[in-house]
């Protein structure tokens, strides 16, 4: 009875560490391609970050993705508005993509949770006015 015990207790901690030594040792997981890429990390305070893409330059216009997304989710979109002149931010919201995932929030994922996000981080790119868009 001990050796069938022991044998299971073994089989068990194989079972819970092999994915993550199979990952690691072995390249098994996600093909890293086929990821969304990582933009820029924006502090927001509260220890927390966004996963951020600025580009071009002119009047800024927000993009802000919907639930469940994330900022690759825009596709082409913000190079199309860029070629048009316009400076073009997308971002994972808190919670999504590569942002930070804990909040200091007890409502996370309410509406004004995600707007005093939007603010803090249209404050630290020092943007005072935006067309935002989303869904």
């Amino acid at each position: 009875m001990r050796r069938m015990l022991t044998a299971f207790v073994l089989l068990v901690l194989l079972a819970a560490i092999l994915p993550f030594a199979g990952d690691a040792l072995l390249g098994w997981g996600p093909d890293a391609s086929l990821l969304p890429a990582r933009g820029r990390s924006i502090d927001i305070g509260s220890g927390r970050h966004l996963n951020v893409f600025d580009a071009g330059e002119g009047r800024p216009i927000v993009l802000v993705h919907g639930s469940p997304s994330q900022a690759a989710d825009w596709g082409t979109l913000p190079k199309q508005l860029v070629a048009l002149g316009h400076r073009v931010i997308h971002y994972d919201r808190a919670g999504y993509g590569h942002s930070t995932r804990t909040s200091v929030r007890p409502d996370p994922h309410s509406y004004a949770a995600h707007a005093a996000d939007l603010l803090a981080l249209l404050d630290a790119l020092q943007i005072e006015q935006a067309a935002l868009v989303g869904w």
